[in-house]
C-alpha cells in the first residue's frame, strides 16, 4: 500500500531516508542532491520531508516520524514468506 510519510527533523537535525536507507542529516545538501531527484519526494525542507511511496508495514497513513533512528530500524526488519 503507498503511505505518505512526514518525516521530522529531529534535534539535531536528521531523517531517515528511504532512497538511501538510512539516517542522514536534513539539509539543503541533501534536498538538492538526493530528495529532489527522487520520484517518492513530494516536499519539504530544512525541517521536514513529505515522501509517498509503497510501504508493506502496518502503519496509518499520513506515517508521521519524529524519530529517524527507530524508523530506520523498523525499516531493518524483512517480512520472509512461510514455505
Amino acid at each position: 500500500m503507498y503511505i505518505n510519510h512526514v518525516n521530522y527533523a529531529n534535534e539535531i537535525g536528521n531523517v531517515y531516508c528511504c532512497l538511501r536507507n538510512k539516517v542522514v542529516e536534513l539539509n539543503q545538501f541533501q534536498i538538492d542532491n538526493f530528495c529532489s531527484g527522487c520520484k517518492m519526494f513530494k516536499g519539504g525542507n530544512e525541517g521536514r520531508v513529505l515522501c509517498y511511496w509503497k510501504d508493506l508495514r502496518q502503519i496509518s497513513d499520513p506515517h508521521i516520524v519524529y524519530d529517524p533512528r527507530t524508523e530506520y530500524l523498523s525499516m531493518q526488519k524483512k517480512k520472509l514468506d512461510a514455505m
